[in-house]
């Protein structure tokens, strides 16, 4: 009880100093699992008596985690083998997910126990408890990154190179890259950018879809893969539906998506630069809420969907001045055309229901 009481006592003192851990996990979930590896990077011994030692250090593994941890090596507990007495070490380990940012994004708390092999290994059984914030990076992006583009070049280059650090590690662009792009990452030149090195192109309207390229040295994909692999079903269906159903004979090619109808959009000079910004009629739209009272605004969106990115589309509604108690935000794991996911197609269908009977 003695030694018990001196580990979570040293715990307590140790939690407020915001251990740190790094790795990838989502939602609250438990784990056990059993482990070998290296078990410290550096240790202290915090207190020392009669053979038992209570110590702090770091432990890691493979998978990139890396946590402090308050270790009680006991004076009695082991077992033999060949001979051999290997000391069986109880660890209490915990941590942020990112050391640097805010402890909401994410916590892990664990316990590790089992035989030393050796003074650096140590194999037994560990049970974790994980946590991290779902919108962590959108808490960046409205936050610090916002505030990085803001200052514009007052940044300082350890400055601008933290951000970009962060941004390579939610996007996958290189670090060198985002620097080159001033820590603007255009769309398509992102959806060009991300598989470069693997000669491949993802998706513009639906990044989930992927193909290889015919030109690996251009700006930006050669075809959007998302429209190259479900384009001609759409096609021949609505000519199906024009010939069969509604007994119209028109011999003029559907086009599923027209550039040319896109670029007749009212635009400021420099359109076709990459950060020539975009139509937005949000004006027009929360106008029409005060015209109208009883207007309300439902937008669906796909977090897959780089041509109207779901995040942007709820920055410009939460800035457009129209009353929040109007506007309803849904959006699904699926691109552009969200109905495409059987999953996301039934929830939108339950979502819309809602919205119309007001609920």
């Amino acid at each position: 009880m003695h030694s018990r009481f001196h580990l979570l006592a040293a715990l307590a003192l140790l939690l407020p100093a915001a251990a740190h851990a790094q790795a990838s996990a989502s939602s609250a979930s438990g784990s056990a699992s059993a482990f070998a590896l290296p078990v410290e990077n550096y240790n202290v011994a915090l207190e020392s008596t009669g053979g038992s030692r209570l110590e702090y250090g770091q432990s890691g593994g493979s998978d990139g985690t890396r946590n402090d941890y308050i270790r009680y090596r006991p004076r009695t507990y082991r077992s033999r083998r060949n001979s051999y007495w290997m000391p069986v070490v109880s660890q209490v380990h915990a941590g942020f997910f990112d050391p640097n940012g805010s402890p909401s994004s994410g916590f892990m708390f664990g316990f590790r126990g089992g035989p030393m092999v050796d003074p650096h290994v140590q194999i037994g059984l560990s049970v974790d408890l994980e946590h991290k914030s779902s919108n962590f990076d959108e808490q960046f992006a409205s936050g610090e990154y916002l505030q990085a583009l803001f200052r514009g070049d007052s940044l300082s280059a350890a400055e601008k190179g933290q951000i970009a650090d962060k941004l390579h590690r939610y996007t996958g662009i290189t670090k060198q890259y985002i620097l080159n792009s001033d820590l603007r990452l255009y769309a398509p030149r992102f959806a060009k950018e991300l598989l470069r090195d693997e000669g491949m192109a993802t998706g513009f309207l639906d990044s989930r879809y992927a193909q290889k390229e015919l030109d690996n040295a251009s700006e930006f994909p050669n075809s959007d893969p998302f429209d190259a692999k479900t384009g001609p079903i759409y096609i021949s269906l609505f000519h199906q539906y024009l010939r069969n159903d509604l007994g119209a004979d028109i011999q003029e090619p559907y086009l599923p998506q027209n550039g040319d109808a896109n670029q007749s959009w009212k635009r400021r000079k420099n359109a076709a630069g990459a950060f020539a910004g975009f139509v937005d009629v949000t004006g027009d739209l929360a106008q029409g809420t005060k015209d109208n009272e009883a207007l309300r605004v439902f937008t669906a969106n796909g977090y897959f969907d780089l041509a109207t990115a779901y995040f942007a589309n709820a920055y410009m509604l939460h800035h457009s001045g129209i009353d929040p108690a109007r506007v309803t935000i849904r959006s699904y794991p699926a691109g552009h055309m969200m109905y495409l996911n059987q999953g996301s197609l039934e929830q939108l269908s339950r979502d819309i229901g809602e919205f119309i009977q007001g609920k």
